[in-house]
């Protein structure tokens, strides 16, 4: 049986991001910035994120997804922490939101397929390009009320939030994203089988838990 992409390995560009992190932290607890050190934090626990989920969940996540999270929180971070996001206005905020839809519309596309793997009736190619598209929605403009939230309700000074139309392009950005993700999608499972992205996503020993199960049912 093929066990391709059984494995959680790191690839050099994720430890590359880890160890800027890493870096960053130390900075900011020898200058007693503990609030830049927790964001810090949760910024690598979000990174490792995606290495739980393939372990906890028996799958794997293809299209080097694992890098590219990396890439974006680190850019996040440093974005913030070097002031990028004020000295670059608007194109290191747009670029940024623009990675972010593309990372979230692949990984609503991957956990599709996983609960596509499991279904009887496939849903089939429309189908998930539309539920990438109508998932992905709600969290850009989550994303959106909560920096609004942080710069009204709890810190004002962080200035996450530049207003309504800057909001609305960030959300546009995001569905642009979001929108090249879902082509990709149907024009791959226009030219692939479902098998060959199981295969790429569903791990050996959970196909045959899989296996079992329905020989039970």
């Amino acid at each position: 049986m093929d066990e391709a992409n059984t494995s959680s390995e790191r690839s050099l560009l994720v430890y590359a991001m880890q160890t800027i992190l890493v870096i960053y932290a130390i900075t900011s607890i020898i200058f007693g910035s503990f609030a830049t050190f927790l964001e810090v934090a949760f910024a690598l626990f979000m990174i490792q994120l995606p290495f739980m989920a393939e372990k906890t969940l028996l799958i794997s996540i293809p299209f080097n997804l694992k890098s590219i999270v990396a890439v974006l929180l680190t850019l996040h971070m440093v974005g913030n922490i070097e002031h990028w996001y004020y000295y670059y206005y608007p194109y290191f905020d747009k670029i940024i939101h623009f990675m972010a839809g593309l990372v979230l519309a692949m990984l609503i596309f991957v956990a599709l397929m996983v609960i596509n793997y499991y279904k009887k009736k496939k849903w089939d190619k429309k189908i998930i390009a539309a539920l990438i598209i109508i998932i992905s929605l709600p969290f850009a403009i989550i994303w959106e009320v909560s920096e609004y939230s942080i710069d009204v309700v709890w810190v004002k000074e962080m200035h996450y939030s530049l207003g309504f139309w800057d909001s609305w392009l960030d959300i546009i950005f995001d569905m642009i994203a979001v929108f090249i993700v879902a082509v990709y999608a149907y024009i791959l499972l226009s030219n692939i089988s479902y098998k060959a992205i199981d295969d790429k996503i569903i791990k050996g020993h959970l196909k045959r838990f899989s296996a079992r199960l329905n020989q039970i049912n």
